[in-house]
């Protein structure tokens, strides 16, 4: 329990420096990064809850710093973090492997570590719930992709439990959807709402980086999807809707 006090206290003291260092942009990302990776570690060890509690609020505010700014709701601070990954790490042609804090890190710092969806999502799901923000990521197929006859077709967004409800975070394209005049929707609604679905884009998304840009229209894409199971609360939320438990296993026998 000493040690995990120190640590978190030590995390603390880099939040703080990284705070006054502003005028040197690249270290005052660098000592964030480093705080938040400590946090983060610290976070899945300690059983204490009270801790834990003082990590989610240390981690985010190593975040806010990095992000320039304070972020009262929920719904804010995914956008900014979403929209923050999306300009600051590099796309590249595949997911890699590597442990996820420490490829995370270099994407922020140095992007040298290039991502596709998958890690992209991987990313935004890690720092929301070390942010206390429920969270999952989700993968979307269409059913060419889930019969073998078109590999590509498949995306991975994440889930965020905002204003009691899942909405995608899409971090890829830089994008969360709307139905009619529902804004800041989740998969099933997604789904439900077809051809109509409105993606509404960050004024900052990169050139060709928009959802209209990609080759497979979006709402082909929620033909089929599966999410990480997820604790809100005391609730466990169960996979989003797909037409069998199996089906992302036969559709990678298929290739």
């Amino acid at each position: 329990m000493k040690t995990t006090v120190t640590l978190a206290a030590t995390a603390a003291v880099l939040i703080l420096v990284a705070a006054v260092a502003g005028s040197q942009a690249w270290r005052y990302r660098s000592v964030a990064i480093e705080a938040q990776a400590q946090l983060a570690s610290l976070a899945e060890a300690s059983p204490n809850v009270s801790n834990q509690e003082q990590m989610i609020q240390d981690y985010r505010a190593s975040w806010h710093l990095i992000l320039g700014r304070e972020f009262e709701t929920n719904r804010e601070y995914a956008m900014a973090v979403t929209d923050y990954l999306h300009g600051n790490v590099p796309l590249g042609g595949n997911d890699t492997a590597g442990a996820i804090s420490n490829r995370l890190s270099r994407a922020v710092l140095s992007k040298d570590e290039q991502a596709y969806c998958g890690d992209f999502s991987t990313f935004l799901r890690l720092i929301l719930k070390n942010s206390g923000v429920p969270s999952r990521t989700v993968q979307l197929a269409t059913n060419r992709y889930v019969s073998g006859d078109a590999i590509g077709d498949t995306h991975v967004v994440v889930e965020a439990w905002i204003d009691n409800k899942w909405a995608i975070f899409d971090p890829t394209f830089n994008a969360t959807f709307a139905c009619g005049d529902e804004t800041l929707i989740g998969v099933e609604k997604a789904r439900a709402c077809g051809a109509d679905l409105v993606a509404v884009q960050h004024q900052s998304t990169l050139p060709g980086r928009t959802v209209a840009e990609h080759n497979v229209p979006y709402w082909r894409l929620l033909e089929n999807s599966l999410a990480q199971k997820a604790v809100v609360g005391s609730t466990l939320v169960e996979p989003v809707g797909f037409p069998n438990l199996t089906w992302l296993d036969a559709a990678a026998a298929q290739y």
